[in-house]
């Protein structure tokens, strides 16, 4: 996926030889930030301060103001702390499972 700046589209490529594949999103206003998470792609647009949430498999939009923040141009997503607290808990229950059946 890449955001085509001033000419307001999001589009998907081919990775290898960088051929468009299809035209995701248009009609957005200096798209700057894009980022998937699972089915669901998260496009910032920094001339209208706007992230919209949108299919990723179609660019159908799911919420195109999802969030309004002034000069929104990134996107990051950080897991929720249950999600961190639950990885841990495998993790560490992993290690002490290893640790003695060795």
């Amino acid at each position: 996926m890449t955001s085509g700046g001033t000419n307001g589209i999001v589009g998907e490529y081919n990775a290898s030889n960088g051929n468009s594949i299809q035209t995701l999103v248009t009609g957005l206003n200096d798209p700057l930030g894009v980022a998937v998470a699972g089915n669901n792609l998260y496009v910032a647009s920094q001339g209208s301060g706007i992230v919209g949430e949108y299919n990723a498999t179609n660019g159908n939009p799911i919420s195109q103001t999802l969030i309004t923040a002034s000069g929104a141009d990134s996107i990051a997503f950080v897991p929720e702390p249950g999600s961190a607290a639950l990885l841990a808990l495998g993790a560490a229950s992993l290690l002490g499972r290893r640790r003695r059946s060795v």
